[in-house]
């Protein structure tokens, strides 16, 4: 399949059982349906418009004909974003490692956590959860607590 002159969509298997999943879109943020909704029905008209030319490549994020679209594409709409709202540029994949450790900050167990970003929990915590002194210091105080609560 396309994704531009020259480039072209691998698709595989996901990495792990772990990354087959369904996310909660909707709880993190409301209306992500409505919006996927207006999509879909906005590629039906493309579909309908382009005749046998629509390419049914059963990708979300598609062009007016159904071809894929590079990912380059995305991550350069994502810096406009970032400029837009004056923020740094980070790179788009960054986007999960802050998530995971908003959610590790949060008190979200590091399997839940794991589980919505499609993480194998030993992945999640070897690569996405950063450890820290103050981190082994606020756990150290935490079992103190417990231990002393237990005597």
């Amino acid at each position: 399949m396309k994704t531009g002159v020259g480039y072209a969509t691998a698709r595989d298997d996901t990495k792990s059982d772990a990354s087959t999943r369904t996310v909660m879109v909707e709880a993190m943020h409301p209306g992500t349906v409505a919006a996927m909704k207006a999509l879909r029905a906005r590629q039906a008209t493309d579909r309908l418009a382009a005749g046998p030319a629509y390419d049914n490549s059963g990708l979300v994020v598609v062009d007016a004909l159904g071809h894929g679209i590079h990912p380059e594409v995305v991550s350069l709409r994502w810096r406009g974003l970032c400029k837009a709202a004056g923020l740094p540029a980070i790179r788009l994949h960054a986007v999960r490692h802050t998530l995971a450790l908003m959610l590790h900050r949060a008190g979200v167990a590091p399997a839940d956590a794991a589980a919505m970003l499609g993480h194998t929990v030993g992945t999640h915590l070897a690569y996405y959860v950063p450890k820290t002194e103050t981190g082994a210091a606020t756990a150290a105080t935490a079992l103190g607590r417990l231990l002393a609560a237990s005597r």
